[in-house]
């Protein structure tokens, strides 16, 4: 059975836990770099995530990353959006870019 995914509240908790532990782990900048492909992995399927992705990935600090990703579920959340289906983008872009 396909487990579906968390709502985004759910998942801003998650996302924002995991970076924590991440970050306590491995220390503030290697947690930081490794975090960057999981925040990738999470996001992936919201709109505007490729533009998030960009910008958080020039982020060196750790409390303006979590506070980006917490502005960026915050958007969402608020705007009552949802994932398109994964695995359903072309050439690796966002699901909405490709429509």
């Amino acid at each position: 059975d396909i487990v579906p995914d968390p709502d985004l509240a759910t998942e801003k908790a998650i996302v924002l836990d995991h970076y924590d532990m991440m970050l306590s782990h491995f220390g503030a900048h290697p947690g930081l770099r490794l975090a960057r492909k999981h925040v990738a992995w999470y996001s992936a399927g919201l709109p505007d995530s490729a533009g998030f992705r960009a910008a958080i990935n020039r982020v060196d600090q750790a409390q303006e990353a979590i506070g980006m990703i917490s502005a960026f579920y915050d958007r969402h959340i608020a705007a009552g959006s949802h994932r398109a289906r994964r695995g359903t983008a072309a050439g690796g872009q966002d699901a909405a870019q490709a429509a």
